[in-house]
């Protein structure tokens, strides 16, 4: 297992492409499991706590969400 040190240089050999799709409730629903790892405004976390089975939330986007709480697990962040 590689190990890194502070200042040390990572680096990632394959070359990765995203695309955007609409986050639509049908993708949301087909979704096993949705992953928060960026905080955008624009996006209803209300919505996608509804929708979603599981939510894996690194940035503490639902702090707010008032309902689907069981369905949440915060990683790094306040509970």
């Amino acid at each position: 297992m590689p190990r890194f040190r502070i200042g040390g240089d990572v680096v990632l050999r394959d070359v990765l492409e995203f695309d955007s799709v609409p986050l639509t409730d049908d993708l949301l629903q087909g979704a096993d499991c949705c992953v928060i790892i960026t905080g955008h405004r624009s996006i209803d976390y209300n919505r996608v706590v509804q929708n979603c089975p599981l939510v894996i939330d690194t940035v503490n986007a639902t702090r707010n969400v008032p309902q689907g709480q069981e369905k949440i697990i915060r990683l790094g962040a306040p509970a």
